[in-house]
């Protein structure tokens, strides 16, 4: 028999295309600097796609750059955390891998930080509802 779905999420998570910076905090790699994407965005974290490996457990910073939103918020802001990412998966055409997708949590952001994100992610997740 088939277990039903539990979601483990506690915050909500919205879609969102913003540019990353990744740098590792690994002593042998320490400062590596490595641009990204995000796919989707919540307050504990990001899914992102970058060019390198990085596996599970690895500590990174993260740099992101949220757009101006709503009337409030009429300009971008750059929001930065301590992570570390959960999962990392090779996106594949054929046998050559392209990237990788990562899944970081973060473990540190300022509460300032934090709140600009739950209010992005709440005009986002009210944005679709007019969709």
């Amino acid at each position: 028999m088939k277990k039903p779905f539990v979601e483990r999420r506690k915050t909500h998570r919205v879609e969102a295309r913003v540019p990353i910076q990744l740098e590792q905090r690994e002593e042998q790699y320490r400062g590596e600097i490595i641009p990204a994407e995000s796919a989707n965005l919540s307050e504990g974290g990001v899914y992102c796609q970058v060019g390198k490996y990085l596996p599970p457990l690895t500590k990174v910073a993260i740099t992101l750059l949220l757009p101006a939103f709503g009337g409030k918020r009429s300009a971008a802001r750059e929001i930065k955390a301590e992570a570390v990412v959960v999962r990392s998966l090779p996106e594949k055409e054929g046998r050559k891998v392209l990237g990788y997708r990562i899944a970081c949590a973060f473990t540190t952001i300022g509460e300032e930080d934090r709140g600009f994100v739950r209010e992005y992610i709440i005009w986002r997740l009210l944005a679709g509802m007019g969709s």
